[in-house]
């Protein structure tokens, strides 16, 4: 299963950016000047960089021994057998901020480990919510497939 990444803030922004080409190309003919070449730049700027977002196929695979996230072309590969929970953590109780939180059984090492999960401490990470499915969803695809290695596991 392949959830993409959500791009929504990504078109949204591209449309802010491009409303605020169009003003400030106007402020420019209204005879503005520095501010209005500067609001055009920053609108040239905004509008390149939500285009390469948009371009970009970044999306977390579960397969069947492990999950794959996939980032500015780079990927990672993070296996069901070097996890040892995998559940929902609230990070701040007053505000309710929930997360979802996967556990190692031993310290993960991987060199580009922080571009694909958040760790917070040698055996915790966080995955980001920018999935296109809410990570309620998420949390429990990756826990039934976890769930279901365990116990083909213990079968063999």
């Amino acid at each position: 299963m392949i959830i993409k990444e959500n791009k929504k803030s990504a078109i949204f922004a591209g449309i802010a950016g491009v409303v605020l080409i169009i003003l400030s190309i106007i402020a420019v003919f209204e005879g503005y000047g520095g501010s209005a070449v500067f609001g055009l730049v920053v609108g040239v700027i905004s509008v390149l960089a939500c285009v390469k977002k948009l371009l970009s196929n970044n999306f977390l695979e579960i397969l069947d021994d492990g999950f794959v996230i996939e980032k500015n072309k780079k990927m990672a590969k993070f296996n069901f057998k070097d996890i040892k929970k995998i559940d929902t953590k609230t990070m701040e109780s007053k505000k309710n901020i929930q997360v979802l939180n996967i556990e190692f059984k031993k310290p993960y090492k991987g060199e580009d480990k922080f571009n694909f999960l958040r760790f917070y401490c040698d055996k915790e990470a966080v995955l980001p919510d920018i999935y296109e499915k809410s990570f309620y969803e998420i949390t429990k695809i990756l826990k039934d497939s976890l769930e279901n290695q365990k116990s083909d596991s213990l079968k063999a």
